[in-house]
């Protein structure tokens, strides 16, 4: 599981998170990235009810995502404070394997540090 240090957890944050400035789309999820004012990189997975009715998919999608947070940031030897948002909106991320997550999300968070950086 995430630390808690790595989840955006209050209503004020999750809100501010979701007005993010910058946001990129790849065919399974849309990816909100913003720069926040704590030191840490923070992180938000929504699932929407059109992904799924039953709640234990998208629970799996939810836990698979977190799990390619996890590995990110043990991966990196220094972390951006940004906060970041992925909506989900494809069902067909359930099929999919954890190195596929990995390298899109790798990809998306690299462009999308890119853009806010330059700004």
């Amino acid at each position: 599981m995430l630390p808690k240090v790595n989840r955006i957890s209050r209503e004020k944050d999750v809100k501010r998170a979701l007005r993010a400035r910058f946001s990129l789309y790849s065919e399974n999820f849309k990816f909100l990235l913003q720069k926040n004012r704590t030191q840490s990189f923070r992180f938000l997975c929504v699932v929407s009810k059109k992904i799924s009715k039953k709640a234990n998919k998208r629970n799996r999608i939810k836990r698979k995502l977190y799990a390619v947070v996890e590995e990110y940031l043990k991966n990196k030897d220094e972390i951006p404070s940004y906060d970041c948002v992925i909506i989900v909106t494809n069902y067909s991320l359930i099929k999919k394997r954890q190195p596929e997550i990995i390298e899109t999300f790798n990809q998306l968070i690299s462009s999308l540090s890119q853009k806010v950086d330059k700004s």
